[in-house]
């Protein structure tokens, strides 16, 4: 607008319509500054040295106005957005420009304009070049986070594959122990009496048994292949027939339970992970019992208030040979403290005592 508003005054001489050009190509250059910003810069550049150019030669006074908007602005793109050696070279060549340029010919010369523009190039140098330093700060940390993050994920998948590998290893161990053990029991004691009625009746249980662990199993195979989230046998009216089981094999369980009617009251109202580890916590003590040649045990279940405490205690044998540490034990502690409960297992006089006490409405942890 500027240049056009010299042709009235001037005509369409070559001086006024190279000044025209030159206002055009800048106001081009400045719109894509952003979007082309090296080429566009050293466009810019030469363009203001055409148009000082062209007002040095100019017989007549065209003014430096577009010369001091357009090279600050472009000074600005590259030291904002590009690399540092882009900024200080467009800093020298701004500063050098001032010097040379002809302010003199200015409609209204002012003689401390020289210095304002050495100001405002080194202000907008400054201030680009600070918010450059502040982005790649910005950015530098984001990385770092971003870094620390896939660690932190990493650990944390680490985490979950060894709580699933121990939840899979429980419910194994849970089901196969349990289950093994009263088969060889009953399969030892059928060999030992050679008895055809007790052979019968000893088939029978290694049948029960052996349909029931291969349920389970299934049930844990089931979960792992699948989504679903599954009640493995965290029935709690199956206390009594794991009791029954044992029985059969020839321990004597004194059982201190409340009736079927009360169990399924619980079953309906418990959490499945409490009534689970009851059931394992059941399941697993007595199975010990039988393993070490246990010939009596004692089961006592209640709730006290908001808990529940089961016990299971058996007396200990004299000649009782030592034996291995196994993952039994390990595997009640672990499913108590993940419900919030305590749990106890040791020698208590002539017994060996089992103590588990889990909150009722306490969630998994």
């Amino acid at each position: 607008m500027e240049g056009w508003g010299l042709v009235p005054s001037y005509g369409p001489s070559w001086f006024v319509l190279a000044y025209v050009a030159a206002c055009l190509c800048l106001s081009v250059a400045l719109v894509f500054r952003r979007v082309f910003r090296r080429s566009m810069f050293c466009t810019s550049y030469v363009l203001l040295a055409v148009m000082g150019v062209v007002v040095w030669v100019a017989p007549v006074n065209l003014g430096v106005s577009p010369l001091i908007v357009c090279a600050p602005l472009s000074l600005a793109v590259v030291a904002r957005w590009e690399p540092a050696a882009w900024g200080a070279v467009a800093l020298l060549l701004g500063l050098l420009g001032v010097f040379i340029a002809p302010t003199h010919r200015m409609p209204a010369p002012s003689y401390g304009l020289d210095a304002v523009m050495v100001l405002v190039m080194a202000g907008t140098y400054v201030w680009c070049t600070g918010r450059r330093r502040v982005a790649l700060d910005y950015d530098r940390r984001l990385v770092e986070q971003h870094d620390v993050m896939v660690l932190e994920a990493a650990a944390a998948q680490d985490r979950a594959r060894a709580e699933e590998r121990s939840r899979i290893a429980r419910e194994l161990h849970d089901v196969v122990a349990h289950s093994l053990t009263v088969v060889n029991v009953q399969a030892a004691t059928a060999l030992a009496v050679g008895d055809p009625a007790g052979e019968r009746t000893a088939l029978e249980t290694i049948r029960g048994v052996s349909r029931q662990a291969l349920a389970e199993t299934r049930s844990v195979v089931h979960m792992l292949r699948t989504t679903e989230t599954m009640d493995v046998s965290g029935e709690l009216r199956t206390i009594p027939v794991v009791a029954d089981q044992v029985r059969a094999a020839g321990v004597q369980v004194a059982c201190d339970l409340p009736d079927v009617a009360e169990l399924g009251r619980w079953q309906e109202q418990w959490p499945v992970a409490v009534r689970l580890a009851v059931v394992r916590i059941v399941q697993e003590s007595l199975t010990n019992v039988l393993r070490h040649g246990g010939k009596q045990a004692s089961l006592t279940l209640g709730v006290d208030g908001s808990r529940v405490t089961l016990q299971v205690s058996n007396p200990l044998r004299a000649d009782e040979p030592p034996h291995p540490p196994g993952f039994g034990l390990v595997g009640m502690r672990e499913r108590v403290d993940l419900l919030g409960g305590s749990f106890a297992a040791g020698a208590v006089g002539e017994r060996f005592l089992v103590t588990a006490t889990i909150p009722v409405s306490q969630e998994v942890r």
